[in-house]
């Protein structure tokens, strides 16, 4: 393999490795949630933690913690009802309002500072 093939190589690899090096370690995030449409804003505190395959959470009515699936582009947990999207730190939640209907509501997250897991 000549140098230009070597350095697309490691080019292409370096992308596909990035995004799931960017949350390798816990990563400490708040959100905030629309409720509904009429409802508040919830502020989530998030620790999302790869290496386990879990996202642990704080919210005013709950916490605890979920198992997650880890994508390049998102982060799922709450059987999948919760997303966090990788790229902009968006969060979507769907809500199971019986009969098959659902709602959807959507927040944002940004990365802060904590010594230990939201839980």
């Amino acid at each position: 393999m000549g140098g230009k093939e070597m350095k697309k190589a490691f080019v292409t690899l370096a992308a596909l490795v990035a995004p799931t090096a960017a949350f390798a370690t816990p990563l400490h995030l708040d959100c905030d949630l629309a409720g509904g449409p009429d409802g508040p804003v919830l502020r989530w505190q998030l620790t999302v933690n790869e290496a386990e395959g879990r996202v642990y959470y704080s919210h005013p009515q709950d916490s605890g913690r979920s198992p997650a699936t880890f994508t390049a582009d998102e982060i799922r947990f709450f059987g999948g009802d919760l997303r966090i999207n990788r790229n902009n730190l968006s969060l979507k939640r769907v809500v199971h309002l019986g009969f098959g209907e659902m709602m959807e509501t959507t927040g944002q997250c940004r990365v802060v500072r904590r010594r230990r897991p939201a839980s």
